[in-house]
């Protein structure tokens, strides 16, 4: 069978989407499907609540398959910063399988997932993308959102805490960000690195409407 090959390190990332559900099990993997309108692939992951897309442009997949994140050793590996940019190649088996081999690496066979994975692409609203341009951009540095995470409240209880962005009027004023419930009273800012009325959306999210 034809070797194929995809990027380790956006699997290893979007590893940390999947889901761990034992009744939507073909949630639990990563999935990795090939580009219909442009070379490469796209690694799919997602719980049900988040969900994460990596355009990979130098993969080589022949038809769709979801990796079981069970597989803990490599995703414990592949989402290591050393393994940036670095590809895999991988042949499949009948058995459910496939062997990966990881140059100057480790060779590891991995479990796949039987199942259909949803359609991912039904989640994204075009309508956002009707003229291939998002306005009132704002680039935040991804370092300082990483930085408000010990600040949000950890419960052990069913209370659910999590962030709210309010961006303002003014693109060039700082994002604040406060807590959902509220009850903790605190709020951060973070100045943005890059304003604008509009950006331009990538051409490859625009391919993924056909």
């Amino acid at each position: 069978m034809k070797n194929e090959k995809f990027n380790v390190y956006y699997a290893g990332l979007a590893s940390l989407f999947s889901s761990k559900d034992d009744v939507r099990f073909y949630l639990n993997g990563i999935y990795i499907e090939p580009c219909e309108n442009d070379e490469g692939a796209y690694i799919v992951a997602t719980d049900g609540h988040r969900l994460v897309a990596y355009h990979d442009r130098e993969a080589t997949i022949t038809e769709p398959l979801i990796l079981s994140t069970n597989n803990k050793g490599f995703f414990q590996t592949a989402k290591k910063k050393d393994y940036a940019g670095v590809y895999g190649s991988f042949v499949r088996d009948d058995e459910g399988f496939i062997t990966l081999s990881i140059p100057e690496g480790d060779s590891y066979r991995l479990k796949t997932i039987e199942g259909k994975f949803p359609d991912w692409k039904r989640v994204i609203h075009w309508s956002r993308f009707d003229n291939e341009k998002c306005s009132n951009f704002v680039g935040l540095n991804s370092k300082y959102l990483k930085d408000i995470y010990p600040i949000i409240p950890k419960t052990n209880g069913r209370k659910m805490h999590g962030l709210v962005a309010v961006l303002g009027s003014d693109p060039t004023k700082p994002v604040m960000f406060y807590d959902e419930i509220g009850e903790h009273e605190f709020f951060a800012l973070i100045m943005p690195i890059k304003t604008g009325s509009t950006i331009e959306v990538p051409e490859w999210i625009s391919r993924l409407k056909s």
